[in-house]
C-alpha cells in the first residue's frame, strides 16, 4: 500500500488484505456499545422483577441465593428432644420439595411378631419417616374414605427420604392385597416380619385377653395386666385353641393366622419375590441392630443403625433406645404369657411344622424358630 495514495484507495486496498478501515472500526464500536447497553438494560429490569415478584424465580433458583441450616438439609420434619416431630417452616418445606406422597414402602405383617418395635426404631433414621397413624389400616377398614384420605395421613417427605405406613392386618387380607396392587406404583415395597408361631399364637391370644379385662373392668393397661396374671391358666388357652376330642382347631384366627405360607402364596401371586423382605421376628427381638441394618439395605437408605443406639432393659426384658432419645416400648409390649400344657405346645409345633417348611420355600430363608425346633434340615 502507497502512503501518498488518496484515503479511498487505501481503504479500498484495506478492504482487500482485509484490514478493518476507520469506518468498519467505528460500526464495531457502536455495535459493541449498542450491545452492552441491551445487556445493562437486561439485567437491570430481571432484578427489578425479582425483588418486585420473588414468586416468579423458581424455587430451586431461589434455594441458591438462601442458605438451608444442616439439620434442615434433606427433611421435612424437625425432632424435639422427647423424639415428637414438628414440621420445619414453611419456606424450607419449598426448598425441600417436601410433600405428602404414598408409601414407597408398607409393613405388611404380621401381627404379635415386633411391628411396633419396627416403627418405633426404623421411625428414628434420618431418611424415613412413618405415617401419622401408627396404623393406616387404610386397605382394611378405611378404604371407603378413598386415597385422597390416606395420602394425607401421610407425613410429607422430602426427595431422597423413604414414605412407610404399617398395618399388620393387611397381611392376612386377600382384599387388602388386591386393593395395594391396584392402587400403589409397581416400585412400592414390602416388609413381612415373621417370629415362631406357637409364640406368636400365645401371644395374640393373651392381647385379645387383655383386651377384654380393659373393657369389661374399664381399667388401664397396667391394672389389666395385674388381673390378668390372677386369671390367665392354661385351661382357659387350650380350651379356646382344641376340641372337646383334644384337636387343634385349624379354624379359628388366632391359629389360622401363624399358618403363614398360605398368606405369602396369595401375596407372591400377585407380586414379584424381589419387592418383599422377609423379616425374621426372633432374631429382631435379640439382635436388632443386624436387623434393621438388613431393611436399611432393603429400602436403599444409608447406613445409620449401630449398637450404640440402642440398650437393653433387664426390667422388660427386651431392647430400647438409647438414640438419638431413650425411649422403650409402651407396657402393652412383652406381656407375660400364661403357662401353656407341654402336649398342647407339642401339638401346635406339629400343627405348624408342614406350614414352616413351606415359609421356608417360599421365603427362601430358614427362621430363627426353624434352626432351634428342626435344626439345620430346612
Amino acid at each position: 500500500m502507497n502512503l501518498g495514495e488518496p484515503q479511498e484507495m487505501q481503504d479500498d486496498h484495506a478492504m482487500k488484505l482485509g484490514v478493518p478501515t476507520k469506518f468498519h472500526r467505528k460500526v464495531g464500536m457502536t455495535n459493541r456499545f449498542a450491545i452492552g447497553l441491551v445487556l445493562v438494560t437486561l439485567t437491570f429490569s430481571l432484578s427489578f422483577i425479582a425483588l418486585s415478584h420473588p414468586e416468579a424465580i423458581p424455587a430451586r433458583q431461589q434455594t441458591v441465593r438462601e442458605v438451608i441450616p444442616k439439620e434442615y438439609l434433606s427433611t421435612c420434619h424437625r425432632r424435639h428432644e422427647d423424639g415428637s416431630l414438628a414440621l420445619l417452616p414453611e419456606k424450607y418445606l419449598t426448598m425441600n420439595e417436601c410433600k405428602k406422597r404414598l408409601p414407597d414402602v408398607v409393613v405388611l405383617g404380621t401381627k404379635k411378631c415386633g411391628t411396633g418395635a419396627l416403627r418405633v426404631f426404623l421411625d428414628t433414621h434420618p431418611n424415613v419417616v412413618f405415617s401419622k397413624r401408627a396404623e393406616a389400616k387404610f386397605f382394611t377398614q378405611n378404604y371407603k374414605k378413598g386415597i385422597d384420605w390416606y395420602v394425607q395421613i401421610m407425613r410429607p417427605t422430602a426427595t431422597g427420604q423413604v414414605g412407610m405406613e404399617k398395618s399388620p392386618g393387611y397381611f392376612f387380607s386377600s382384599d387388602a392385597a388386591k386393593r395395594i396392587k391396584s392402587d400403589l406404583p409397581p416400585t412400592t415395597k414390602f416388609i413381612v416380619i415373621l417370629c415362631n408361631p406357637v409364640r406368636r399364637t400365645i401371644s395374640e391370644f393373651t392381647f385379645e385377653q387383655l383386651n377384654k379385662i380393659k373393657e369389661k373392668y374399664k381399667v388401664d393397661t397396667e391394672e389389666a395386666k395385674v388381673i390378668a396374671k390372677r386369671t390367665f391358666n392354661s385351661s382357659k388357652f387350650e380350651k379356646y385353641i382344641t376340641t372337646s376330642s383334644g384337636r387343634i382347631r385349624t379354624n379359628v384366627d388366632i391359629i389360622t393366622h401363624s399358618m403363614y405360607d398360605k398368606y405369602i402364596l396369595s401375596w407372591l401371586k400377585l407380586f414379584p419375590r424381589s419387592r418383599f423382605l422377609f423379616v425374621d421376628g426372633d432374631n429382631f427381638t435379640h439382635n436388632p441392630v443386624a436387623v434393621l441394618n438388613e431393611i436399611e439395605q432393603f429400602i436403599e437408605v444409608p447406613h445409620y443403625f449401630n449398637s450404640s443406639r440402642f440398650y437393653f432393659d433387664k426390667e422388660k426384658g427386651f431392647f430400647c433406645l438409647s438414640e438419638p432419645f431413650k425411649q422403650c416400648l409402651r407396657s402393652t409390649k412383652g406381656l407375660e404369657h400364661p403357662p401353656v400344657d407341654r402336649t398342647v405346645l407339642r401339638k401346635l409345633k406339629e400343627l405348624f411344622k408342614a406350614h414352616d417348611f413351606a415359609t421356608s420355600i417360599l421365603t427362601l430363608k430358614n427362621f430363627t424358630w426353624m434352626k432351634n425346633d428342626y435344626g439345620s434340615k430346612i
